[in-house]
């Protein structure tokens, strides 16, 4: 998360929703060279969302104060929510060079770095960070995510540091969420539910705790308040793709195939450069037993994903079932060769071979399978195909 800085700490609040513009116009008209009003319009298109024009007052800015590291933290902000990391991590470099004491310069850049996977550059800006101003709860936050998805150091210190920016605010929405994540990623789904639900009453008009919940009930299984979260998660935010791609899983793990492709026609709509939306999509149509629009799919997915053995073993088993076995033991190989030690796809490219009438390798991969341990419910009819492929002729 991106903050930007104040005047000064005895700044009189402005009004921010535009109708300051044309006095500050006015101002900076009567006297260019006051770069006060420049910042003042500056925050005003920020808050706007306007920011090339924010941008181009904080640019102003430094032109008249060329000190005032203010002006580049908060230029910085522009380029970041304009996606431009790399010119905000520039400007940032130049606050830390006149001021090295500024926490909120390490902190954004901390968030720069780690927008563009630079993960220990990310880390430790945001420690040095917290050890400037060890009282900024959202420091603390930053740090617990960066350690959380890029795994850059244990669960237990995310743990920590999502604990203590609750210490420091207890109504931080983040803290909650983040600790939240932390806690299903640890397998303690109970504790995570709980953070979720304080989430929700710190901040109801949010779809991130519902959506988290959600995804925590579904893990657990309990469908109803899973579909009930998901449902209020999309009601409050229709344009968030995950909440559909959940949703989805949910309800195809209950079988209502119709709303689950209705979900993952949605999330192929909102998020179409995702290779996730493809597969998900692929597996209703082949759940649904509609194979060759499955197949297609998958052929998206594996022009985006090329190194994954899930994408290959689907789209084997749409040729499997399209009556195509040679295109099917061309895409299980490619499974196997990312992966050897898989029991289950040693085991269907068996039955591929079965169905080509290769005896022989057939067998031999499925007892090889078996002999690696396939799951419980698996076994047994492998145990099965097996037993009919030695008795055939």
């Amino acid at each position: 998360m991106f903050f930007r800085q104040l005047f000064d700490n005895t700044e009189k609040p402005i009004k921010l929703d535009g109708s300051l513009l044309p006095e500050l116009i006015r101002a900076i008209e009567a006297n260019p060279n006051d770069f006060s009003n420049f910042w003042k319009r500056a925050f005003v298109y920020d808050h706007l969302r306007k920011y090339p024009q924010a941008i181009s007052d904080y640019s102003r800015v430094i032109a008249l104060a060329p000190s005032f590291t203010g002006a580049y933290i908060n230029r910085a902000a522009g380029y970041a929510d304009l996606g431009d990391y790399n010119r905000a991590i520039a400007d940032l470099n130049k606050a830390i060079k006149l001021d090295s004491n500024i926490a909120l310069a390490f902190h954004n850049r901390s968030y720069c770095h780690f927008c563009l996977g630079n993960v220990d550059a990310a880390y430790q800006d945001i420690s040095q960070a917290i050890s400037l101003n060890p009282h900024f709860p959202f420091s603390y936050v930053g740090r617990a995510r960066i350690i959380l998805e890029a795994r850059a150091g244990s669960p237990q210190q995310a743990a920590r540091d999502a604990s203590k920016a609750i210490e420091l605010d207890p109504n931080s929405l983040e803290a909650y969420l983040v600790r939240g994540e932390i806690f299903v990623a640890v397998s303690q789904p109970q504790y995570a539910i709980q953070d979720f639900t304080r989430a929700i009453s710190i901040s109801s008009s949010d779809y991130r705790p519902y959506y988290f919940r959600g995804q925590t009930f579904f893990s657990l299984g309990d469908i109803q308040h899973a579909l009930e979260d998901l449902e209020r998660a999309i009601e409050i935010e229709p344009n968030a793709p995950a909440s559909y791609y959940v949703r989805s899983g949910l309800h195809l793990r209950i079988g209502n195939y119709r709303c689950s492709l209705e979900d993952a026609e949605t999330y192929v709509r909102l998020a179409p450069e995702d290779p996730q939306a493809y597969y998900q999509r692929g597996l209703v149509y082949s759940a649904s037993s509609n194979y060759r629009d499955s197949l297609q799919d998958f052929d998206k997915y594996i022009s985006l994903v090329s190194n994954d053995l899930d994408g290959y073993y689907y789209r084997s088993s749409a040729y499997f079932k399209l009556d195509k076995p040679v295109e099917a033991l061309a895409d299980i190989n490619r499974a196997i060769n990312l992966n050897p030690k898989d029991a289950p796809v040693l085991y269907f490219r068996g039955q591929i071979y079965g169905k080509l009438g290769e005896k022989q390798k057939a067998v031999m991969d499925i007892s090889q399978a078996i002999k690696m341990g396939l799951p419980r419910e698996i076994e047994e009819a492998a145990k099965k195909v097996l037993s009919d492929i030695q008795k055939s002729k």
